[in-house]
C-alpha cells in the first residue's frame, strides 16, 4: 500500500544523526538512512548553529540556508551508498 506524502524534511538532529521526516495519513515519524553519512554530517556541523534543515538534490548535492539573512550555501555532496533508496517527493 502506497501512502500520500505530504511533507519530507532532510535534517541533521542536535546529536549528529540524519534522517528526514514523513508525515503521511498514518502520522508522523522520523526515518533514518541505512547508513550515516559521517563526511555529510561533518560538513554540516561547520555551519555555525545546532540542528539544520538542508535539501539533498539531483546527484547527491546538498545546500541549506544559513543565519544571519538565511541565505543559500552549498554543503558538497552525500554519499550516495549510505543515502534513502529512493525518495518519494511530494
Amino acid at each position: 500500500m502506497e501512502s500520500t506524502l505530504r511533507r519530507l524534511r532532510h535534517n541533521l538532529s542536535a546529536g549528529g544523526q540524519l534522517y528526514f521526516w514523513r508525515e503521511d495519513e498514518s502520522g508522523a515519524r522520523m526515518e533514518l538512512p541505512p547508513a550515516q553519512d559521517s563526511s555529510l554530517v561533518a560538513k554540516l556541523r561547520e555551519l555555525p548553529y545546532g540542528p539544520v534543515r538542508f535539501l539533498a538534490g539531483v546527484g547527491g548535492v546538498v545546500i541549506t540556508k544559513v543565519p544571519p539573512l538565511w541565505e543559500p550555501r552549498y554543503v558538497g555532496r552525500l554519499e550516495l551508498r549510505t543515502w534513502f533508496a529512493k525518495e518519494v517527493l511530494p
